[in-house]
């Protein structure tokens, strides 16, 4: 299911006695996550690790106090070098495979309370992507959960790529897209997904194909 050759966090323990969970840099190297669900069963092989950490019955959960001082968290910078996530959902009909070479985020705030996410910097390079859809087995009028960005004001001030590839196919409907990136960068004057406002201030694809 999941393998981590090395994982280093950098924190502040004395901001845990503030209620305060302050991650200064977070790095994850060589990671291989394995996500997977059988054809004749909706639940993913990682459901047990859910089922642990369930809210027991509520009769017995004591009550909160109000009172209590709220934890707060903030978050450095995020890095994901050399990792491989493979995600086969045969109920569903759907598999995706990425390889990533290096994706750095760091952070410009975090407040969960208020579901806000602001990135200063994405950085992803020397990645490859690869999905596949064969059908969808749920029904047409269903809905699934509700979108992370309906639910978080998520914004960004630059994105950068650089060497990725990818290709999407859908077999029901035939349809195929290749992407060949050599380098993309995207700085926002303001990019907030959950008011739908996208404005930038400077947008450069170098040798990049898409067909």
């Amino acid at each position: 299911l999941l393998y981590a050759q090395e994982i280093v966090v950098n924190t502040d323990l004395w901001g845990l006695t503030r209620h305060h969970i302050g991650l200064q840099d977070v790095k994850l190297t060589t990671i291989r996550a394995f996500v997977k669900r059988p054809t004749n069963d909706s639940t993913f092989n990682f459901q047990y690790i859910l089922d642990a950490f369930a809210t027991p019955d509520p009769e017995i959960i004591k009550p909160a106090d109000s009172l209590a001082e709220p934890w707060t968290y903030s978050v450095g910078t995020l890095e994901l070098t050399d990792s491989h996530l493979v995600f086969q959902d045969n109920y569903d009909q759907q598999d995706a495979d990425l390889v990533v070479g290096m994706l750095k985020v760091k952070m410009e705030s975090l407040d969960l309370s208020n579901s806000v996410v602001r990135f200063d910097q994405v950085l992803l390079t020397n990645t490859q992507a690869n999905i596949r859809m064969t059908s969808n087995r749920r029904p047409a009028n269903s809905t699934g959960p509700e979108s992370a960005t309906n639910l978080y004001d998520i914004g960004f001030n630059e994105v950068i790529l650089e060497n990725i590839s990818g290709r999407y196919v859908e077999e029901t409907l035939g349809q195929v897209i290749d992407l060949d990136l050599g380098r993309a960068l995207f700085r926002s004057d303001d990019i907030n997904l959950k008011k739908q406002r996208l404005w930038l201030d400077k947008v450069e694809v170098i040798n990049t194909f898409c067909s």
